[in-house]
């Protein structure tokens, strides 16, 4: 990203206890940016580095436009994944971000990059993936970077932090539909790294962040038990009718490690992937296959 050497450049990262949010806030403060950090809860400092600003942000009601004042970059990280209401969530997920990118219009931040996923479709299965789609559509491909990455890989955390802790736990590993969905997925630290590139050399538009080849469920989690040591049998189980099931025990309040939108996406993820974007890989910078992330996570 362009800019002056000698000025320290500043990022907005909301979402910032999240997964991507903390890894975020984290990469950017070592490269010296002036980094503020936007989450709901303001009590908590997740972050290794030390200096990282907090402010409060509760979408869609509340932004401090101090917060987004003259940055040069916002990374929206903030959505609701794992809700029971889904009024409530599109509430917080789209009209929250259309607020979000208003406040940073009104701000002056230079950039605005949101955070969506190899599987946004319209006619997704799921509503994350849909809307992930119908909020790409509102964003300005000209001045404005839409980051589509694969299923973040990280020891700390998300989708596949919640899965690895349940091979852990289970004597018997349940697989959705014979596991054979083809994940393409990415490494948190290259992730974070490509994301830097991106800043640096300008790129707008929408980039895909994904491993090229990819690795089926069942696949993934063979390597994950080998990883560990252990020998556990992985068994099929269907998968549309657990969808009902899970949204009962989630009306419960009820926290699972995998969500019934979690399945929703499961289910349909081997369709329409996009595969990582061509820019990308003519960097040379390289994106770490599923076994060799896994390798390095898992010990």
């Amino acid at each position: 990203m362009s800019g002056s050497k000698d000025r320290k450049r500043t990022v907005v990262v909301t979402g910032a206890a999240g997964l991507l949010g903390r890894h975020l806030c984290d990469h950017f403060r070592a490269r010296g940016w002036e980094v503020r950090a936007l989450d709901l809860d303001t009590r908590q400092y997740p972050f290794s580095e030390d200096g990282i600003a907090v402010y409060r942000l509760d979408l869609p009601d509340f932004i401090d436009p101090e917060s987004v004042e003259a940055a040069d970059v916002l990374i929206h990280c903030a959505y609701m994944t794992r809700f029971t209401n889904l009024r409530e969530a599109k509430r917080v997920n789209e009209v929250g971000t259309t607020r979000l990118y208003e406040a940073a219009r009104a701000g002056a931040v230079k950039k605005f990059v949101f955070i969506s996923s190899t599987v946004a479709r319209p006619d997704a299965e799921s509503y994350y993936a849909r809307s992930k789609y119908k909020l790409e559509q509102t964003m300005d491909p000209s001045r404005d970077v839409i980051i589509r990455p694969g299923l973040i890989l990280a020891g700390d955390g998300g989708l596949f932090h919640r899965i690895a802790e349940q091979v852990r736990r289970l004597p018997v590993i349940p697989v959705f539909d014979g596991g054979g969905q083809l994940l393409r997925t990415v490494h948190i630290d290259d992730l974070c790294g490509v994301i830097d590139w991106i800043l640096e050399t300008d790129l707008r538009g929408v980039i895909t962040v994904s491993e090229s080849e990819g690795i089926t469920m069942k696949e993934l989690l063979r390597v994950v038990l080998r990883r560990m040591g252990k020998s556990k049998p992985i068994v099929s189980v269907p998968g549309r009718p657990f969808v009902p099931v899970l949204e009962f025990l989630e009306s419960l309040k009820l926290r699972l490690p995998v969500s019934s939108e979690n399945l929703r996406g499961l289910l349909g993820v081997g369709e329409g992937q996009s595969p990582c974007s061509e820019e990308i890989a003519r960097s040379g910078m390289r994106i770490r296959p599923a076994r060799e992330s896994l390798e390095d996570l898992i010990s």
